[in-house]
């Protein structure tokens, strides 16, 4: 009996889930976005590709949050269909990686603890704690009046990004 007081039903977490969609869809059609804009990275060159997501990263969070009935926040990959290909494509390496790890007992052999899989697994994972990290800053200094700008787009066009470390910012 007390139970729906304190967690929610699936059908709710369904019609949650079916919201976030329908609010996407929205704001993409606010931002004239294509969902067949997911497929604008693949023409870039390997070596600008990094570049390109990460300015388009930087656009979504940067983007003005100006619709008072749904908001950007926490549904961006949602609403800006490249960056959600751009994290599956991350999460299915991060998975196939593991999954080669678990299977295969040469593998499991060579590093029995585990430790070179956890730093290629640190390795690969390491783009979304810097969009996460990234999106923290962003609401941080938008909350507090800071303007717009800067970040990974900031980051793509110096001259050697490798140096610049978006996880050393802090959100006070």
């Amino acid at each position: 009996e007390l139970e729906s007081s304190y967690w929610y039903s699936k059908q709710e977490l369904k019609q949650f889930n079916e919201q976030r969609f329908d609010d996407a869809d929205i704001l993409r059609k606010e931002r004239g976005i294509s969902t067949s804009s997911r497929n604008d990275a693949d023409s870039v060159r390997e070596s600008r590709r990094d570049i390109f997501i990460g300015d388009k990263v930087t656009k979504a969070l940067d983007d003005v949050d100006d619709n008072h009935e749904i908001s950007l926040r926490g549904i961006e990959h949602f609403v800006f269909p490249l960056l959600q290909k751009e994290m599956m494509r991350r999460k299915k390496e991060l998975k196939h990686t593991v999954l080669v790890y678990s299977r295969d007992k040469m593998e499991r052999k060579k590093d029995p603890l585990g430790v070179k899989l956890a730093e290629r697994a640190q390795e690969l994972s390491q783009w979304a704690r810097d969009v996460a990290t990234e999106r923290g800053v962003k609401y941080c200094e938008m909350k507090r009046g800071g303007g717009r700008g800067g970040g990974l787009l900031k980051c793509s066009k110096m001259k050697d990004n490798m140096k610049a470390r978006r996880g050393s910012f802090f959100c006070f």
